[in-house]
């Protein structure tokens, strides 16, 4: 690659440093928080492409995240996911976005995908409730 343009960062500790700014985290959604153990739970994370000011050797550059894919703390993956817990309890679960980076001097044409860099959702909280026990009448 030519000495005036940033290799491929892979590193998102790296990437943070070089551009002095990260993606905003982004918002988790599931609906119901509360059902059945064994019923589906739909879980959802933003998608939203964002553009921040960061610096770049000192100089001011807009970097932009473009979110590529989401992974979930219970296996799952994508923007928008079901998932069924298979047992009561409480459970929590987050996404984990993973944005490519675009970078931009104030003067200058976008850098597209200088590299990856990943952001955690909030935590949800969800409960899988028993299943309600069959009721019998007895003589």
């Amino acid at each position: 690659s030519s000495n005036n343009s940033l290799d491929r960062i892979t590193d998102t500790q790296t990437l943070q440093e070089i551009f002095k700014t990260s993606p905003t985290a982004p918002r988790a959604y599931v609906t119901p928080s509360e059902r059945y153990y064994d019923e589906q739970f739909s879980f959802k994370v933003e998608r939203n492409t964002h553009t921040k000011t960061g610096l770049l050797f000192d100089q001011p550059v807009s970097v932009r995240f473009v979110p590529r894919s989401a992974s979930w703390s219970f296996g799952g993956n994508g923007f928008s996911t079901e998932h069924i817990f298979g047992e009561k309890g409480d459970f929590s679960a987050r996404a984990t976005v993973v944005y490519r980076v675009d970078y931009k001097p104030l003067d200058g044409a976008w850098v597209l995908d200088a590299g990856a860099i990943q952001a955690k959702s909030n935590s949800l909280l969800v409960t899988a409730l028993p299943l309600p026990r069959e009721t019998r009448l007895v003589d």
